[in-house]
């Protein structure tokens, strides 16, 4: 198609639409955006008060009692195995630790992120570092951080 004095109107009628659809197109995506970081914001807010509740909760339990008591009163009766699904050195841990607890082996597998279940058990162990894959000894709070091969495993297990 050739530009001509006759249809060049339409060619700028077109071009004018077209800037004005990608700008409402812009316009759509920026209010969303905004809308979405807002209810981001409001959620991380809302986690935030609620872990502190929950944090002067175990505080108090932990005030007064040992390290396995008070993991023991929070339902962490075994040795801990501390993990999240999205490690890839939990992954590659959760075999071994499988296996184990089929051979006896008395391992409670924890997800770090479910149910605030981190926090609960920082709040018994003072210095508790935030790495998984941890392995927590239920008796003394001792952990053992990272990927470790089986016999290593067990080693860290004997010792709890």
């Amino acid at each position: 198609m050739q530009i001509t004095e006759q249809n060049k109107p339409y060619l700028i009628g077109i071009v004018i639409i077209a800037i004005l659809i990608v700008g409402s197109v812009y316009v759509l995506i920026s209010m969303v955006g905004d809308t979405v970081n807002k209810e981001i914001e409001q959620s991380e807010k809302e986690k935030i008060e609620i872990n502190e509740t929950e944090e002067d909760t175990y505080q108090e339990i932990n005030e007064t009692k040992t390290v396995q008591e008070c993991l023991v009163d929070l339902e962490f009766n075994k040795f801990i195995f501390l993990h999240s699904p999205s490690c890839g050195f939990c992954r590659s841990m959760m075999p071994i630790v499988e296996e184990l607890i089929a051979e006896g082996y008395n391992i409670q597998i924890v997800n770090a992120q479910e149910n605030s279940n981190f926090a609960k058990i920082s709040n018994c162990i003072t210095g508790m570092k935030g790495s998984v894959p941890q392995f927590i000894c239920n008796k003394n709070g001792v952990a053992t951080i990272g990927a470790m091969s089986k016999e290593k495993l067990i080693e860290v297990y004997n010792s709890c």
